[in-house]
């Protein structure tokens, strides 16, 4: 049986007549979640159990004039509220300079921005790339790949719920323990080596790594030990998203994955070209519909990724090496962007997403 997130009571409270009829609605802005839902459970109590409305006689005519200027709001104040504040914005590109380099037409004329395509022209360019992709890795794990046989082992990966393990086998040691104060930020090799055997996982449940076997009619458990994950093996720079490993996963490792990446982003650690490159290819196999909560995350990533390019400082002169990285993480940005605002649908179109002064959505 379900159990509630919140320890909040079942029971509506009835209104005492000392009761306030009405609590102010708090600044949401600096409200995190469990303060969030307790002001809704707050606001639920003090509704009355019945709602009887008073008998009127004028006619539509006549509400329809009263209530012109009324605007109307769908569920709580709080909810509102939150709807209406700044954290449901999408920041827009501040410069052409955060944009892709395409032609831009004026008008009847084109001018050229280092680029042979319009804006349009690129979108449905970068869309139609990565709608390819999805329909080849489709037709790869329909065929069998990443399946266990005789030719190939599927690859012992973290548990679905193990953050620290994701960020490490995506991102490599170095860079998973490379923000300061993180996880990884003890440079002692014995703490290393307690965490280097891990639970095995094939990438498709979280069912542990136990074998059954029948041994002259008694019933052995067997647990598997020639492959487990050890953390201790992950590359330098991490495992590479490619097509058998993106096969070997369900959607539940996929959406759970995605959902660590965008944690990660969320609590201000670098977006870099490995973290890019495995967020692209976890969206390639990402099956619509969406539920909620992979919407929601979504939503969360897109609004993470859109300010992470608003705040590129572009006229900064970094070097050769560091401004050619620069420029690599702009580009990988815009295509995630689009990939998740257009194709995924979380960006209220490409206007909002691609175009310089347009109002946050």
């Amino acid at each position: 049986m379900a159990q509630q997130c919140l320890p909040l009571p079942r029971r509506r409270k009835r209104n005492d007549a000392g009761a306030k009829a009405e609590e102010p609605i708090p600044d949401l802005s600096t409200m995190d979640a469990m303060a969030y839902m307790a002001s809704v459970n707050l606001e639920a109590s003090l509704l009355p159990d019945v709602f009887v409305a008073s008998p009127t006689t004028r006619s539509l005519g006549q509400r329809r004039a009263q209530n012109w200027d009324d605007v109307p709001i769908d569920g709580s104040a709080a909810a509102s509220q939150y709807l209406l504040s700044n954290k449901m914005h999408i920041t827009p590109p501040p410069t052409q300079k955060h944009l892709p380099r395409y032609s831009v037409k004026e008008g009847k004329n084109i001018r050229s921005v280092n680029g042979d395509l319009t804006k349009d022209e690129w979108i449905s360019s970068t869309l139609s790339n990565f709608s390819s992709l999805r329909v080849y890795i489709k037709q790869c794990h329909e065929s069998g790949i990443g399946r266990s046989s005789k030719s190939y082992n599927r690859m012992p990966v973290p548990m679905s719920k193990d953050q620290v393990g994701w960020h490490t086998f995506c991102l490599g040691w170095d860079e998973a323990r490379g923000n300061v104060g993180g996880y990884f930020q003890d440079d002692d090799s014995d703490e290393r080596d307690d965490e280097s055997i891990s639970n095995i996982n094939d990438g498709s449940d979280d069912n542990g790594s136990k074998n059954i076997s029948v041994q002259n009619g008694s019933t052995v458990e067997a647990i598997v030990t020639s492959k487990t994950w050890d953390i201790s093996t992950v590359p330098t720079t991490g495992h590479k998203p490619c097509t058998t490993l993106l096969c070997q996963f369900d959607q539940i490792i996929i959406r759970r994955v995605l959902s660590h990446h965008a944690y990660y982003l969320s609590q201000d650690w670098d977006f870099t070209e490995s973290r890019g490159r495995w967020i692209y290819a976890l969206l390639s196999r990402l099956e619509k519909p969406l539920h909620w909560n992979e919407t929601s995350m979504l939503r969360g990533l897109l609004r993470n990724l859109c300010q992470l390019r608003a705040d590129m400082d572009l006229d900064e002169r970094l070097g050769i090496q560091k401004d050619l990285v620069r420029s690599k993480t702009l580009s990988i940005l815009n295509v995630l962007i689009v990939v998740m605002g257009v194709y995924f649908e979380q960006g209220g179109g490409a206007d909002y997403l691609m175009d310089v002064n347009t109002k946050p959505s």
